[in-house]
């Protein structure tokens, strides 16, 4: 008889939110954009080993530009976290277009300029 476990998705404490949000938003003040992985320019599917050598590949491309450098590194130590991933993953990859409504929502209620919803074009 089969007995397969469905992995069960823990909620992230407040600790590992407050972890990511720093990375989140130098990510989206730079680029206007949350997807760590258009940032490294690989897909969700990526093995830490793809994500490495495509950060290192990105890394050597624009070693000149200390804020993409500053983004990327973010995106690759996120992405190479097995927690951090998994929390990234399930509560702002698969969300982004809501969690960018939202922050919209809050721009326009500061009265700032509001966020773009284009498609993110990195690098």
């Amino acid at each position: 008889m089969d007995t397969k476990e469905k992995k069960s998705i823990k909620k992230p404490t407040i600790k590992e939110l407050k972890e990511l949000a720093p990375i989140l938003k130098k990510s989206f003040e730079r680029f206007k954009c949350l997807n760590q992985y258009a940032i490294l320019q690989i897909t969700e599917n990526s093995t830490k080993e793809e994500i490495t050598s495509k950060f290192n590949h990105l890394y050597n491309e624009y070693k000149e530009e200390s804020m993409i450098i500053e983004v990327l590194v973010n995106a690759h130590k996120m992405l190479t976290n097995d927690n951090q991933r998994q929390i990234y993953d399930t509560f702002v990859y698969k969300n982004e277009k809501a969690v960018l409504d939202q922050l919209d929502k809050i721009k326009k209620k500061n009265k700032k300029n509001t966020l773009s919803n284009k498609v993110c074009k990195i690098l």
